[in-house]
């Protein structure tokens, strides 16, 4: 067997180790509980996936959350439904 294969194989280890892929997990499944749900006149101009900061001091909600979802009604009197995760922050 060629000996650069294990050259190349070692560098793998050090950069993708198995600490810090379980922190990373450990962190994204303990933050998607955080999810709301808001209701507004139509933002049309929004997409999922976009990074958007809520404060609500009644709700007590306040951070940055990405849309997962939207949904709209294009009738006169139309709402807008949005469903956000709170945005993930490396530690």
């Amino acid at each position: 067997m060629d000996p650069t294969v294990y050259s190349v194989l070692a560098p793998g280890g050090i950069l993708n180790s198995a600490y810090q892929s379980i922190r990373q997990m450990l962190h994204e499944y303990t933050s998607y509980n955080e999810n709301i749900s808001i209701t507004s006149l139509p933002v049309y101009y929004l997409e999922p996936n976009t990074r958007i900061t809520v404060f609500d001091p009644d709700s007590n909600i306040k951070g940055d959350y990405m849309i997962d979802s939207i949904s709209f009604s294009f009738d006169s009197q139309g709402l807008m439904n949005i469903n956000a995760t709170r945005a993930l922050e490396k530690i």
